[in-house]
């Protein structure tokens, strides 16, 4: 007696369910790789969003500093020198400013005026050296008036918290001829 020829078969019901288990755990564990890397990409554009927001805040500090005395020949261009705070004195329109840079809870700050900015947060460091111009340079103490005028070059320093990060930059302070 012969057979009667049959379809191919179809799958069992146990079958597709074991079918869609597997496809169900293969897209959770890719969707799982998915979201680890989404996270990674967050935390590396806030680092470089930090580190860019670091370096602009020490150009805008240099750029300060190689200004500082401008339009005041033989003035005093540093007003106050403190190991974490510096004041300079400037010109606006004709009229005399200082520009206070300090430490403020985790935010660099510059006054300007009656203007008070925050530069740069997350910074759990802000130093400031005093130099000479003696070869090598010297710090320089900084109590007195003829002391401040003997800054010759201020070395700054940042630490940033998170990411960890320290800028450094050192610069020659505009000074009128004897």
């Amino acid at each position: 007696m012969k057979r009667p020829i049959r379809g191919p078969a179809g799958m069992s019901l146990l079958e597709a369910l074991l079918g869609m288990t597997l496809t169900l755990l293969l897209l959770l564990g890719a969707l799982g790789l998915l979201s680890a890397q989404s996270s990674v990409q967050r935390r590396a554009a806030r680092a470089a969003e930090a580190e860019e927001n670091l370096r602009l805040s020490l150009a805008a500090l240099q750029a300060e500093l190689r200004g500082a005395g401008d339009g005041y020949p033989g003035a005093e261009i540093v007003a106050l020198a403190q190991p974490s705070r510096l004041t300079l004195n400037n010109a606006a329109e004709g009229a005399r400013l200082a520009t206070t840079f300090w430490l403020d809870a985790g935010t660099l700050r510059r006054r300007r005026g009656n203007s008070t900015q925050p530069m740069v947060d997350g910074i759990d460091g802000f130093e400031l050296e005093y130099l000479d111009d003696g070869e090598p340079p010297q710090p320089v103490p900084v109590d007195t008036a003829e002391q401040r005028q003997a800054i010759r070059q201020i070395r700054l320093t940042l630490r940033h918290i998170q990411p960890p990060r320290t800028l450094r930059a050192t610069v020659l302070l505009r000074r009128p001829l004897p």
